[in-house]
C-alpha cells in the first residue's frame, strides 16, 4: 500500500490533469509487467522509492504502466499471498498488476 501511495503522488504531481480528469478520486499504478510490479515492490520494501519510481516511469513513458482510477478496477483472480494482483480496466481485458494491499 505504501508503494501505492507514493507513486500515485508522484504521478499526481506529473500529470495532475489526467488524474483530475478521471474524477480526482485515488488511483493505482498499474503495469502490464507482472516482474516490474514485483521489483518496484522489492525495491520500495527496501527504502529505494526512487528506484520503484523509475521502474512506473519508464512503463508510463513506454505506455506500460498506467494509473487506474479505483472505480474503473476490476480485480481478478489472485493466489493467496501474491504480493502482487492482476486486476484490467472495467470495459478493457488488457491484464495489468498492482501491488497487493
Amino acid at each position: 500500500m505504501k508503494l501505492c501511495r507514493t507513486l500515485s503522488g508522484f504521478v499526481l504531481l506529473t500529470t495532475a490533469s489526467v488524474v483530475h480528469a478521471a474524477g480526482g478520486g485515488p488511483a493505482y499504478p498499474a503495469c502490464k509487467d507482472k516482474a516490474a510490479m514485483v521489483r518496484a515492490a522489492d525495491l520500495s520494501e527496501e527504502a529505494d522509492t526512487a528506484a520503484a519510481y523509475e521502474i512506473f516511469r519508464r512503463g508510463v513513458k513506454t505506455k506500460d504502466c498506467q494509473l487506474i482510477p479505483a472505480g474503473q478496477l476490476v480485480i481478478e483472480t489472485t493466489p493467496p499471498l501474491s504480493r502482487v494482483i492482476q486486476v484490467h480496466r472495467r470495459g478493457n481485458p488488457d491484464p495489468y498488476w498492482i501491488i497487493g494491499q
